[in-house]
C-alpha cells in the first residue's frame, strides 16, 4: 500500500506517523525527550538526540513490509534555527525561543534601524525580546557568538533543516519564514531591509512554496520528500480545502498553550495585534494569540491548591444560566498577567474569596472565554463575511469555554472539530494532494456545532 509518512516535532510530543491511501492512519509513534541546555545554561531541544529520533522513525515506517512510504514531510514548531558551517555540521545548540534577548541589543538595533515599532507592523512581528523573532536570533549570532557567525553557511528553520538533512537540498519556506521572525517585510513582500543590511539573507537558503518536493533516495528507494512546514500554518491547510468544497469563509481557533485565531480572509493591515502567519504559497493570515491554554493550566494549579482539589478532577461540566449570571456579577476576578483586560469594569473580589472551587473555575473559564471572544471579534472586524468558527486542540473538551464562544458569537456558527491531527495532515496535504478526497477529509474532521447556553448573546457580557 502507498502510504504518506509525517514527522511532526511539538515542543513536548515527537510523533511520526504514516497516513495510507485512504487517508486513514496506519502506523504512528510517539515520544518525549529530555531536553539539554545551552552554552548559558538555558534549557532547550536537544538537536542531535531529536536527530537521531528522526532517524529511527524513519528507518521503522520505510522499511516496513505491509505498506511503502512514498511521500515524507515534516511539520514543526516554529522560531527555531539550526545554524550549519561551511563543512555542513551543526554549530551551535538549537536554541529555545524562550531565551532572552540582551537589552542592549535592541538599543542598539533600534539606533541602526529605527524604531520597534515600525518593525513591529512592516514585518508582522511582535517584538518580544526573545528569540520568538527568529530573525532577531540571527543579529544577535552576529553580534554575540562572532566566531560561529564567520563559520555560518545556512540558517535553517528546524522544519526545513530535517528536510535537508533526507534531500541535502537547503531551503527556506513562506510558513516559517513569515511567522514572528522579523525578517519578512508584508508591505514589499521581500525581505526587511535591515535582513539585507546585516548580511543575513546570505544566509537564508532560497525560498521555495510548502508544497515544493523533491525526489531522493530514502533508505535505499525513491520517495518524494516535502520542505518542512510551521505547524501552525499545517494545521489551517484542512481547512482552506474544506472552504475550496463548502465556501464558507470561516476563522480556526487554534487552542492549545497558545490560542491562535487564524482568519486567512481578513484584510486587515493593521490592528490590536500584528502577528500575521503565513500560507504555504506565501498569503497573509492575519491572527490574534493569546496564551491562554498557559494561563489556565497555571491557574488550575493555584485553584487546586486552594481548595485542595486533586487536578485530575479539575474539570466540571455542571453548569447552566444560574452559575454563569453568578460569574457576570462577580466579573472579574481575576488578574492575568499574560492577557489583555477584556473592560474596563472593576470590582473589590478576588478569587479566593468565592464559595468553592467549581464556582472559582466557572469564574475562571468565563472570563478566559471572554477575553478569547474579543480577540475574535478583533479578528473578524476587517474580514469579508466570516460565517464559521472551527475550535480545535485541547480546549474541545472544555464546554463551558466553547458554549460561551457560541453564546457571544450567536451571528456565526461555532464548531467542535474532532480530529487532532490537523498539522499532520496539512503537511500530508502539502506533498500529496490527492491523499484525501473530499468525503475522506470531511470524515476525518468531524464537525459538532455548538448550542449557545442562552438565545440572546449580550446575557453575560
Amino acid at each position: 500500500e502507498k502510504a504518506t509518512l509525517i514527522i511532526d516535532i511539538g515542543k513536548t510530543n515527537k510523533k511520526a506517523l504514516v497516513f495510507g491511501a485512504d487517508g486513514e492512519v496506519i502506523w504512528e509513534t510517539i515520544e518525549r525527550l529530555p531536553l539539554t541546555v545551552d552554552e548559558d545554561g538555558h534549557p532547550t531541544e536537544d538537536i542531535e538526540l531529536l536527530q537521531e529520533w528522526v532517524q529511527s522513525a524513519l528507518s521503522s515506517s520505510c522499511n516496513q513490509k505491509n505498506f511503502g512510504v512514498t511521500h515524507i514531510n515534516f511539520s514543526t514548531y516554529g522560531a527555531s534555527l539550526v545554524h550549519v558551517g561551511n563543512d555542513g555540521k551543526i554549530l551551535t545548540p538549537l536554541y529555545n525561543y524562550t531565551k532572552k534577548l540582551p537589552e542592549r541589543l535592541l538599543d542598539h538595533f533600534e539606533q541602526l534601524y529605527g524604531p520597534l515599532s515600525t518593525l513591529e507592523e512592516e514585518t508582522a512581528s511582535p517584538i518580544a525580546g526573545d528569540f520568538l523573532n527568529s530573525g532577531l536570533q540571527l543579529y544577535w549570532l552576529k553580534q554575540h557568538r562572532s566566531s560561529h557567525w564567520e563559520k555560518l553557511r545556512y540558517s535553517f528553520h528546524l522544519p526545513q533543516y530535517l528536510s535537508y538533512t533526507l534531500t541535502g537540498l537547503p531551503c527556506s519556506d513562506f510558513t516559517s519564514l513569515g511567522c514572528h521572525t522579523a525578517l519578512w517585510n508584508y508591505k514589499t513582500n521581500t525581505y526587511h531591509k535591515w535582513v539585507n543590511e546585516e548580511g543575513i539573507a546570505e544566509k537564508l537558503p532560497t525560498l521555495v512554496h510548502s508544497t515544493s518536493k523533491f525526489k531522493k533516495r530514502v533508505y535505499r528507494v525513491w520517495r518524494n520528500v516535502g520542505t518542512g512546514i510551521h505547524d501552525s500554518s499545517a494545521s489551517l491547510v484542512p481547512y482552506l480545502r474544506r472552504f475550496e468544497v463548502d465556501k464558507k469563509p470561516f476563522v480556526l481557533l487554534s487552542t492549545g498553550t497558545w490560542t491562535v485565531a487564524l482568519n486567512p480572509f481578513s484584510t486587515q493591515e493593521k490592528g490590536s495585534n500584528p502577528l500575521k502567519y503565513m500560507t504555504p504559497d506565501g498569503r497573509a493570515v492575519s491572527s490574534e494569540r493569546l496564551f491562554l491554554g498557559g494561563t489556565l493550566n497555571e491557574s488550575l494549579k493555584h485553584l487546586g491548591d486552594h481548595f485542595n482539589v486533586d487536578e485530575k478532577q479539575l474539570h466540571v461540566v455542571d453548569f447552566g444560566e444560574n452559575e454563569l449570571r453568578r460569574a457576570q456579577a462577580n466579573y472579574p476576578c481575576y488578574n492575568f498577567e499574560n492577557l489583555p483586560k477584556p473592560t474596563e469594569r472593576h470590582n473589590n473580589k478576588h478569587w479566593k474569596e468565592l464559595h468553592n472551587y467549581k464556582e472559582a473555575y466557572i469564574q475562571l473559564i468565563f472570563e478566559l472565554a471572554l477575553i478569547q471572544t474579543k480577540a475574535l471579534r478583533d479578528s473578524l472586524q476587517f474580514s469579508s463575511k466570516i460565517e464559521r468558527i472551527y475550535v480545535d486542540g485541547g480546549f474541545v473538551s472544555n464546554t463551558i469555554f466553547v458554549r460561551l464562544l457560541a453564546t457571544w458569537l450567536q451571528d456565526l456558527d461555532v464548531f467542535t472539530v474532532d480530529s487532532g491531527k490537523a498539522t499532520a495532515i496539512g503537511a500530508a496535504l502539502c506533498i500529496n494532494e490527492t491523499l484525501w478526497n473530499d468525503q475522506l477529509l470531511e470524515q476525518q474532521f468531524g464537525l459538532h456545532q455548538v448550542k449557545p447556553i442562552a438565545t440572546h448573546n449580550d446575557i453575560f457580557i
